[in-house]
């Protein structure tokens, strides 16, 4: 394998990440779903990352002076010769490394194979989007130099094309520098802005035209005017949402929402969620009001399906009818074996009954009374109605075991009809004896089957019947869909106490004349991971229209692929003759001017010298 030496040992100071970044995947591409349209699975990328392999470091590159473009994003980082044409590595700028092991090697992006379980001990060497923490840039580094197969001994020996952030403070771009030309010993270095890079692919005359540039990334969204090729500075403005505040609204949203499932629902699950279920409103608030319809909140709403293992005997509906149906008719059984032990007795009574009178027909007429006095009836009158009730009783109980033996299910059925008439009225019929004779069924069918419960005979029983588990491991998206991405046009969703990108470019626009207002209108660009919900330039288009004069023209571009235009938009400025020669800074001027220096160009910041301090 190869390897790159270098002269510096990193430093043991980190930074804490608890954000992951933004997919690059197109939002709300179409996820696994099934027949109903509106179900969908997670796909759980984050646990399908390919470790970064070591490329070979080719002969005709060694001494070629072919630059390396890095576009070093808070979010990702891409990387790749000027001369391929795609990026060779593309990772999250995140570094997980155990603490209090020093031997322990660290893992950099795609060489963690899980970053939910070691979300607690991820760093990044950003703050929001400005790169401080430059003992976790030199891993970096250290990542990328490795695995583009370099094995030059302690030097890099090819010019770096770099992006950083807008209006970057000297003071890190001075320490970047000191990074790559005492630490890596780089021949020359350009410096450039990621938003701008992206601008200069999609328009060949990006150089000498005016436009707008509306970037949103991970951390912050950035607005741009260009007059004639260059960066107006004095008016850019900055918002600080960004695609990791949508990715954590929604991770709070859903956590509060479902807090049953809140181990299941992590950063990188929300994470998916915004990129594939999310879209901008054309009228918010319009469009909240129609969420508001049950037929439209049905028709709309995505249903997202969490891993569950089925319960025993829940696994069907077929099952559950099966297990109901064999529960009844054992219920059956036992009931009409208790008839049939009531017929006996009751024919008992009767004929003991009959047994006295018949000592009355001997004219035993003190037998009788005797007879009269022990079963507790004072006259004859009182024997002949209680023998009449219980003939009464026998033919009933003889009639129900006939009805049980041609139709089973009729018991069950007139015991419903019965239930349901009584809750009609609103009285309760059922005897003291009866409840008895319930109370005895359970306690038989406990005996019949160790399963049954005695509260599946109470009206609770259907509904935990016909319990749908599936459905319980739900997470339903509905006005969480338009709530999450509009964040960007109303930081107070989240509690952000500054002006959404509509009112913020309303104010870019106020600031100049208006015949350069209709300048810079003329070309209004979205680039960046957090451009690409469904529906953005629409919205665009329609705040324009509100915030311009009437019938004013203007026209609304997006990037050919906002992520990863920056990195071809300095790939090709890399390899313009004026740029190697104009752009670039050598470690002479490094050395001469100071590591805060850079050369102006279409894509860069604009140089502010240090202030210089006078001593009296």
């Amino acid at each position: 394998m190869a390897s790159f030496v270098k002269l510096k040992q990193p430093t043991n100071t980190w930074w804490r990440s608890f954000n992951m970044s933004a997919s690059s995947t197109n939002m709300n591409s179409s996820s696994a779903t099934d027949e109903a349209g509106n179900i969908f699975k997670f796909k759980d990328g984050y646990l399908k990352v390919t470790p970064d392999i070591v490329h070979d470091y080719p002969a005709s590159l060694r001494d070629s002076g072919t630059p390396i473009i890095i576009d070093n994003g808070s979010c990702f980082s891409r990387v790749g010769w000027a001369s391929d044409p795609t990026p060779r590595l593309v990772f999250r700028n995140i570094i997980a490394r155990q603490r209090g092991k020093k031997d322990y090697e660290s893992q950099i992006g795609n060489d963690i194979p899980n970053i939910e379980a070691v979300r607690w001990l991820l760093k990044t060497q950003f703050d929001r989007n400005v790169l401080t923490h430059y003992d976790a840039q030199e891993l970096v580094f250290d990542h990328i130099f490795s695995r583009l197969g370099l094995d030059t001994e302690g030097a890099v020996q090819h010019p770096l094309v770099l992006t950083e952030t807008l209006c970057n403070p000297n003071y890190c771009r001075q320490l970047m520098s000191e990074l790559l030309f005492e630490c890596y010993h780089v021949p020359k270095v350009a410096f450039g802005v990621d938003g701008l890079f992206s601008f200069y692919n999609n328009f060949p005359d990006a150089g000498t035209s005016d436009g707008l540039v509306l970037a949103s990334g991970y951390q912050t969204t950035h607005i741009l005017p260009i007059l004639q090729g260059k960066l107006d500075s004095t008016h850019c403005k900055r918002i600080n949402i960004g695609g990791a505040h949508a990715v954590a609204l929604m991770h709070k949203l859903l956590q509060l929402k479902y807090p049953a499932h809140f181990a299941a629902v992590n950063l990188s699950r929300a994470e998916e969620l915004v990129n594939e279920h999310t879209n901008v409103s054309l009228d918010f608030n319009e469009e909240l009001a129609d969420w508001r319809s049950t037929a439209y909140c049905e028709q709309h709403m995505h249903r997202i399906q969490l891993p569950y293992t089925p319960l025993p005997g829940w696994s069907s509906d077929d099952k559950k009818q099966d297990r109901k149906q064999q529960q009844i008719k054992r219920l059956q059984e036992i009931n009409a074996k208790r008839r049939e032990e009531r017929l006996a007795a009751e024919e008992d009574r009767l004929q003991q009954l009959r047994s006295v009178q018949e000592l009355l027909e001997d004219e035993d007429d003190e037998g009788y009374q005797t007879a009269l006095r022990e079963l507790g009836y004072y006259s004859g009158a009182e024997l002949q109605s209680m023998i009449d009730k219980l003939i009464e009783s026998i033919q009933k109980i003889k009639d129900k075991i006939q009805g049980v033996e041609s139709q089973p299910t009729s018991q069950s059925q007139a015991d419903a009809s019965q239930t349901d008439q009584s809750q009609k009225e609103g009285t309760q019929r059922k005897s003291p004896d009866a409840d008895a004779m319930d109370s005895d069924l359970d306690l038989l069918l406990r005996d019949v089957d160790p399963d049954y419960d005695s509260k599946q005979t109470s009206p609770q029983p259907a509904a935990r019947m016909t319990f749908d588990l599936a459905e319980y491991y739900q997470l339903q998206l509905g006005v969480e869909r338009i709530r999450v991405p509009e964040i960007i046009f109303q930081p107070s969703i989240i509690g952000h106490d500054q002006a959404g990108m509509a009112e913020t470019l309303e104010h870019v626009l106020r600031g100049y004349d208006s015949k350069t207002q209709d300048r810079l209108v003329q070309r209004v660009f979205l680039t960046g991971g957090n451009m690409m919900y469904p529906g953005m330039k629409q919205r665009i288009e329609a705040e324009l229209l509100a915030m311009r004069p009437f019938q004013s023209p203007f026209q609304v571009f997006t990037a050919g692929d906002p992520v990863l235009d920056a990195w071809h938009g300095a790939k090709q400025w890399s390899t313009d003759a004026t740029s190697v020669k104009d752009g670039f800074v050598t470690r002479e001027e490094y050395l001469e001017k100071g590591g805060e220096y850079i050369k102006e160009h279409v894509a860069s910041n604009r140089y502010r010298p240090n202030p210089t301090v006078v001593r009296s």
